[in-house]
């Protein structure tokens, strides 16, 4: 087999929840790319050696941290000895339940040197030999009616096997496979939104996108003490940071909002205010709240692409966060982005971008709309469309190094909520 450099490489993934609806890992798929024609190859172009290598350089082991990585195999990757450089106790190999003799001796081998695999369109017993071999069952729950998923679910509760529902797609198949008793969901259900019209924005969202917009404006401190005293809990909140040693690194008594701001200072009052657009409004945090993981890893997704394509302009960076937060908010608040954007303040290059995907950043927002559907020709397109300023390797990287981000934010929201 040959080696293929990751710049031809297509990096797709699909998150996987929990019950809890806390990630539970992603699913990658490693798509070649001709890159004379920089659309994807057939899925037999791909090959063992392409994904372990990519796996080690783009550091997604590091990144992903005690979540999982799910790996589809077909049987030539499989039996590749190079399929053991991947770290066994983060990866868990699906693998198509139809396979050869040869295959299942392999996957034996695999899970005696410490390898979890998975069963992809698992239909309940007559999934074969490797049902005894697997921890995980997948089982596509559209186009099944429920009385089916139900008996497939009831044969395979008798197995030492989390069963996942894939291809939830919906808020109605999300809530099917909570009554059927599913253990985890994979699909982007929580991403899709249910439009209601006349639904506000929360006064503390609002007070937080403000402030944010101000900082970014490089608005004078009574300004932003105004909004501020406006949210007395956020008060509150920023009087016991800035009391905080861990924060500034002394400890600093005030009762003034003015110099609370102050001993913070801007950026980390920024920081902190980001961090707060995360919580949950339980309390559970950015970790049990998939739509927030999502608005978290745009934001920074754009932040470091604005990075690799804009160096000399980094004032880009701040509205390219606030882009790629807000284009996440029609599904968490279930209102169109017009209503939104009629409820809060923001530069006209962002509104451009979030509107109409206009303007530099818009067709970087655009680019990420197309990762995150795994749409390889759509990126392709707009890479094209950007003339050769990012290529696959650098939105691989930078999309391993904003998942890094994503879960160390989740981390400091927990910590400080």
């Amino acid at each position: 087999m040959s080696v293929m450099p990751d710049s031809s490489l297509f990096l797709g993934r699909q998150p996987i929840l929990d019950r809890q609806q806390a990630t539970l890992g992603y699913e990658f798929q490693f798509q070649p790319v001709d890159l004379e024609r920089d659309t994807a190859l057939p899925n037999a172009a791909a090959t063992a050696d392409m994904v372990c290598s990519a796996f080690a350089e783009l550091g997604l082991a590091k990144a992903l941290g005690k979540q999982l990585a799910f790996i589809p195999v077909d049987e030539e990757f499989l039996c590749n000895e190079l399929i053991q450089v991947l770290p066994a106790d983060q990866v868990v190999l699906v693998v198509k339940p139809q396979v050869s003799a040869a295959a299942i001796e392999r996957c034996r081998e695999l899970r005696s040197a410490g390898y979890t695999l998975a069963i992809e369109g698992c239909t309940g017993l007559n999934s074969g030999p490797l049902l005894s071999l697997a921890s995980y069952a997948k089982v596509d729950i559209n186009g099944h009616d429920e009385a089916e998923l139900a008996a497939t679910v009831s044969q395979l509760r008798g197995l030492p096997l989390k069963l996942i529902a894939g291809k939830v797609e919906t808020p109605d198949t999300h809530d099917l496979a909570e009554r059927l008793g599913f253990n985890a969901y994979q699909g982007y259900y929580f991403a899709r939104p249910v439009l209601v019209s006349g639904r506000k924005l929360s006064v503390a969202t609002q007070t937080l996108l403000r402030l944010i917009t101000l900082l970014n404006q490089d608005a004078d401190t009574a300004k932003l003490e105004a909004v501020m005293k406006g949210e007395p809990g956020l008060v509150a909140n920023l009087l016991r940071l800035s009391n905080s040693v861990g924060v500034i690194g002394v400890a600093a008594k005030t009762t003034s909002v003015r110099h609370a701001i102050a001993l913070v200072g801007r950026d980390q009052l920024r920081r902190w205010l980001k961090l707060l657009l995360f919580a949950h409004p339980d309390g559970r945090g950015i970790r049990s709240n998939p739509l927030m993981q999502l608005a978290a890893l745009r934001g920074h997704f754009l932040e470091l692409l604005v990075q690799r394509c804009y160096p000399a302009r980094p004032q880009m960076m701040d509205p390219a966060f606030i882009v790629g937060l807000m284009s996440v908010m029609p599904a968490a608040l279930e209102m169109p982005m017009g209503e939104i954007l009629e409820q809060i303040t923001v530069t006209d290059e962002v509104r451009a971008a979030l509107e109409s995907r206009g303007g530099q950043l818009g067709q970087l927002l655009e680019l990420i709309e197309h990762y995150d559907n795994n749409n390889v020709d759509g990126a392709a397109s707009m890479l094209a469309r950007m003339g050769g300023r990012l290529g696959h390797q650098t939105l691989n990287l930078c999309l391993s190094e904003a998942i890094a981000w994503m879960m160390h934010l989740g981390e400091e929201a927990d910590v400080q909520k």
